[in-house]
């Protein structure tokens, strides 16, 4: 059995996680992504899809970052609804 262990996958990465639990013999998934995506998908109108399930990128993009473990972006407090979305 192949079990992902998947701890703070930045940006997108944790799509690709999920995708891989999903198309492959993985069976166990523990993820913990850290960054939401970046604008960039959301300016571009992406629409990000896992399975069957998909969801605007809208839904789950900042523009906040960590630099050298300082927040700069809007207060991560107006960012929970997107990490519970992510």
């Amino acid at each position: 059995p192949v079990v992902i262990l998947a701890i703070h996958l930045c940006g997108t990465l944790a799509l690709k996680a999920v995708d891989m639990f999903n198309n492959h013999d993985v069976k166990f998934l523990a993820l913990k992504p850290c960054c939401l995506p970046g604008m960039v998908y959301a300016n571009r109108g992406d629409v990000f899809r896992i399975g069957k399930h998909s969801f605007p990128a809208s839904d789950v993009c900042s523009a906040g970052y960590f630099q050298k473990k300082r927040w700069v972006g809007p207060p991560r407090q107006h960012l929970e609804h997107k990490f519970n979305v992510w």
